[in-house]
């Protein structure tokens, strides 16, 4: 295994590939995910193509992630804003 100091190296940069300023964030974050993995293993053969893959899984299961909660969240919404509609105060004209 690579150790956490690893783990939190590429958080930190993929972190800084998030906030670069590029054009709808397109492939920063994988650049800066890829980079991250191949300084730490320089010299491994195959190494990347498995950080592309990595990169590329990581991402999508964030997106999925980001998907089923924000559909999660629309679906529980209006239960929980029925609730409080029926304790404010009603306005008076």
């Amino acid at each position: 295994g690579l150790g956490p100091l690893v783990a939190l190296t590429i958080f930190v940069l993929s972190s800084y590939g998030m906030v670069a300023p590029v054009q709808g964030g397109i492939g920063a974050w994988h650049f800066m995910v890829i980079a991250a993995l191949l300084i730490y293993l320089p010299h491994t053969p195959g190494v990347e193509s498995m950080s592309k893959t990595f990169a590329l899984l990581t991402h999508g299961t964030m997106t999925l992630l980001y998907i089923v909660v924000g559909a999660l969240c629309l679906l529980v919404m209006p239960l929980y804003n029925a609730d409080s509609r029926k304790k404010a105060p009603k306005k008076q004209r």
